[in-house]
């Protein structure tokens, strides 16, 4: 059994939690874990002026090649933070022991075989290419898949100069989502580890626009209202995916800038949600005479959507809840939100930035705000905290009611008479250790 002192991902803090690091709540002792967290513990740190002299080590002409402000886009350590004292050329006549850092040229394996990749091409440090790597042994998942830097982010507990801790569960749930939303096979893992936050509502179709041609009359937070091209406004409809991307003839890749989903159409405008994005599509032969057409948009058809995982893009950017209207003019009833089918117990949270705050769920919630703590590049509090017998549905109605200050995702510009309201709901059940 586990010891459930409450390890931090970095071993130093012990704390009596309800779920700790080195079980993840099951009770079970996990050796592997809590080998990972003693190492973390007994770690060196690299003083500022060996980081300053550190040319690279074995990564020599990667690591010159970066910026001084450079971040891992997967677990968003900075240089100075995946610099770790190691064993170097362990398998040459004379080791010896110094500061190494692990840099690698991260793809898309399922490119190889023809297929589009799902996300361009980065450097990763050593701990998250080797995330990829574990992670498909552990649940053996196809060689051929690939997570996304993004993906791999959300299963990884990083630490400066340490190892990562890996959270498989999730990166089970994350490879069952991505298959899901592509309509491929159910993988051998089963229903179980199907993702929880896909969202609640289907893609009809699937529309490239070209960003030179899109006409915007009006912006709120991260919605639109588009004019044009006028007979684009005419066929679409609520639940449209649009993707602007703008033709490379020189790579022959569509680049896509930003995803979008139409959730309502009056007559000659329609409103959109957007979220950024920075990846690429490859068409084949046939399929590029679509991308050079003079007409600036067109639909993708229903193969191609599924070999470009446009299923799976959507569900990534965008949450569960978004506040579709009927298509027809002056209409202005809402979807309705309701109550989950199988209410599963939770906190509802909010975590504030200088640049809003965030309105999310988990069921761990002290676990999951420390994540936030460890990825995300600027500081957070936790604002506050409380317990709802349906904390998914708790979630989804805050959401849609705070639709209109939106910012990006689940992070708001809730005021403090905002906040102030939602600190009276659920039940206020405190944790040890926040």
């Amino acid at each position: 059994m586990c010891v459930c002192v409450g390890l931090t991902p970095d071993g130093v803090t012990r704390l009596a939690l309800s779920t700790c690091f080195a079980c993840q709540g099951s009770g079970v002792r996990n050796i592997d874990r809590e080998k990972v967290m003693k190492r973390n513990s007994n770690r060196r740190i690299p003083t500022a002026q060996k980081y300053f002299t550190f040319d690279g080590a074995h990564c020599k002409q990667i690591y010159a090649g970066l910026p001084a402000d450079w971040q891992c886009p997967a677990c968003r350590r900075n240089k100075y933070q995946i610099m770790r004292w190691t064993l170097l050329y362990p398998n040459s006549p004379a080791p010896y022991e110094g500061w190494a850092a692990g840099y690698h040229k991260y793809h898309d394996h399922g490119a190889e075989s023809g297929v589009a990749p799902r996300f361009e091409q980065a450097i990763l440090c050593e701990q998250c290419n080797s995330a990829d790597a574990s992670a498909k042994r552990k649940l053996n998942l196809p060689k051929q898949f690939s997570f996304s830097p993004k993906e791999i982010a959300q299963f990884v507990a990083a630490t400066p100069h340490g190892w990562h801790l890996l959270d498989y569960d999730r990166a089970s749930q994350i490879y069952a989502a991505v298959q899901e939303a592509a309509r491929a096979p159910t993988n051998k893992l089963g229903k179980k580890y199907r993702m929880r936050h896909m969202a609640a509502f289907r893609i009809s179709k699937y529309m490239r626009i070209d960003p030179a041609a899109l006409i915007e009359k009006m912006q709120s937070g991260g919605d639109s209202i588009i004019t044009g091209p006028v007979d684009l406004i005419a066929t679409l409809k609520p639940k449209y995916g649009l993707v602007v991307a703008a033709w490379d003839g020189l790579h022959q890749l569509g680049r896509v800038s930003r995803y979008g989903v139409v959730l309502a159409v009056r007559q000659t405008e329609a409103t959109v949600t957007w979220s950024y994005a920075e990846t690429s599509y490859r068409p084949n032969p046939a399929g590029r005479r679509w991308w050079t057409q003079t007409k600036p948009f067109f639909g993708f058809a229903p193969d191609v959507a599924e070999r470009y995982m446009l299923a799976a893009a959507f569900a990534e950017h965008f949450p569960e809840d978004l506040p579709f209207e009927e298509s027809l003019p002056g209409t202005t009833g809402r979807q309705s939100i309701r109550p989950s089918s199988s209410p599963t117990g939770g906190y509802v949270y909010l975590v504030r930035s200088k640049y809003g705050v965030k309105i999310g769920k988990s069921v761990n919630v002290r676990n999951r705000t420390r994540l936030f703590e460890v990825k995300l590049p600027f500081p957070i509090t936790v604002e506050h905290y409380a317990w709802f017998d349906d904390y998914s549905f708790a979630e989804r109605e805050l959401h849609q009611k705070y639709h209109a200050k939106r910012l990006e995702g689940e992070w708001f510009a809730l005021s403090e008479n905002d906040v102030d309201h939602i600190k009276t709901l659920g039940k206020l059940v405190s944790v040890v250790g926040m």
